[in-house]
């Protein structure tokens, strides 16, 4: 089994006073599912995302995580060509468009 590589993005313009609390939300979505969390990234606003995702693919970055979709407003498809995205509300994941066997649409994360 191969690891999973992740990255974390909490957009503080979104998350206001639990920014911290849902970085820690991200940490721990990547824990539970043994993910090796490269860094969590705190942004005001998406004017780095471009860069961003020119890093995915290089840094073999697999699995993006965010509090909600909402932090990924506009970029979602184009996060989704190089990585699946893990949101904490509600527990799910975006698969990557380019997986094969995979469906499009988002898929709920089982009751634990």
């Amino acid at each position: 089994m191969s690891t999973v590589h992740a990255y974390g993005i909490v957009r503080s313009d979104l998350s206001g006073d639990e920014t911290e609390l849902d970085a820690a939300r991200v940490r721990d979505l990547s824990a539970r599912h043994g993910f090796d969390l490269c860094a969590v990234r705190i942004e005001n606003g998406d004017a780095d995302f471009g860069l961003l995702l020119a890093t995915l693919a290089p840094s073999h970055v697999t699995a993006l995580i965010v509090p909600t979709v909402a932090h990924l407003i506009g970029w979602l498809d184009a996060v989704r060509q190089d990585a699946s995205v893990w949101t904490v509300r509600p527990a799910g994941c975006w698969p990557r468009l380019d997986a094969p066997g995979t469906v499009s649409e988002f898929v709920r994360a089982r009751s634990a």
